[in-house]
């Protein structure tokens, strides 16, 4: 290995660390009261006084064939799945794994669904459905999901800055359209951010203002991110698939793409009901804005030392004129992936007054 890296003066060796790791270096109590500081500012600047102002998106990877063999198992518990083959169906092209993304809001509102299935080809997916007279006809897989989903192909399923520029420009035309008047919070995970500089300009022009949340500690933040949303959904839509493997076992066809997509749909459908939203949103402090929800037990786990008697409101408030500061000054954020630890870097973005945004 001496000889590769002598031969190679490029690479260099770092230490990856764990995600508890991670989150035990960045989970401090100046950052989150910095995050909530940046929360109160916005609010008042902004009028944000409804739960329907204020947005989060999440992300989660279905991969169907996991979730098949999984659910099954906990059905037959403890006698073991040695042969999964045996008991599930085939599994067309590019029916095996996807990402899903979902926008919802305080309020209990859900916009309308994102999801990126595996495929060569690249762009909007559409399938080839034969109907039971022989007949053929494409169809569009976003038509199996809610009211102005998107579905696109890409190898691997995932996020880059291309695919997410789309849903970016997708959400701005829903926000002009969802009360077009009121101004609107939108925050996400700081560790898979792919904004360019234009869409952040998009959804600048549509008022909606971008939060990345500091990274590796949305797990506290994130309202998408705990058990009133997303704790709720993936069980859920494992069970969904679940029961699609074993009908089409029974009827003797491989589970594709649009049985995966009804499952996502139906799964949504069930889980991310408007009281669960309503309880992910104040279990995290965003609405209403409360920085005591996020406890000393949260900033702990994983640390060194304990966090011991943070007044995190009494900290938010005396960092706020610091914050007020920061946010007239430009930052360049580096965000990393979660897909094959790939890496980018957002764009140069300004966060200031509405007036300063619209000009840069």
């Amino acid at each position: 290995m001496t000889g590769f890296l002598s031969r190679h003066q490029g690479l260099r060796r770092y230490r990856v660390g764990t995600m508890e790791e991670g989150r035990a270096r960045n989970s401090r109590p100046d950052v989150v009261a910095r995050w909530n500081a940046l929360l109160t500012l916005l609010y008042r600047d902004h009028a944000i006084t409804s739960a329907r102002q204020v947005w989060n998106m999440n992300e989660t990877h279905v991969h169907a064939r996991t979730s098949a063999v999984e659910g099954r198992g906990r059905i037959i518990g403890c006698v073991g799945l040695r042969k999964p083959d045996v008991v599930l169906p085939s599994f067309a092209s590019g029916a095996g794994a996807c990402t899903a993304a979902f926008c919802v809001s305080a309020a209990g509102v859900v916009g309308p669904h994102f999801v990126v299935v595996d495929g060569q080809a690249s762009g909007h997916a559409f399938v080839t459905t034969t109907d039971r007279d022989g007949g053929k006809q494409e169809k569009a897989l976003a038509a199996f999901l809610n009211d102005g989903a998107i579905v696109r192909r890409r190898s691997p399923p995932g996020y880059n800055k291309e695919v997410f520029d789309v849903w970016a420009q997708q959400f701005a035309s829903f926000a002009l359209s969802y009360y077009p008047g009121e101004a609107k919070i939108f925050s996400l995970d700081g560790a898979n951010v792919h904004l360019s500089s234009a869409v952040l300009r998009t959804l600048l022009r549509a008022n909606v203002h971008v939060i990345a949340e500091p990274s590796k500690i949305s797990h506290i933040l994130q309202a998408l991110d705990g058990s009133s949303a997303f704790g709720r959904y993936q069980p859920k839509v494992r069970s969904r698939v679940c029961e699609a493997a074993f009908e089409c076992r029974d009827a003797g066809r491989q589970l594709n793409t649009p049985e995966l997509m009804r499952c996502i749909s139906a799964a949504a459908t069930d889980d991310l009901t408007e009281e669960s939203l309503r309880t992910a949103f104040r279990r995290v402090g965003m609405w209403p804005l409360d920085p005591t929800v996020v406890s000393d037990e949260e900033l702990s786990k994983g640390a060194d030392a304990p966090v011991a008697g943070t007044d995190l409101k009494m900290l938010t408030r005396r960092l706020i004129p610091v914050v007020r500061n920061d946010m007239s000054c430009t930052r360049v954020v580096a965000a990393a992936t979660a897909l094959r630890g790939r890496r980018h870097t957002l764009e140069r973005a300004r966060l200031g007054t509405a007036h300063d945004r619209s000009s840069h």
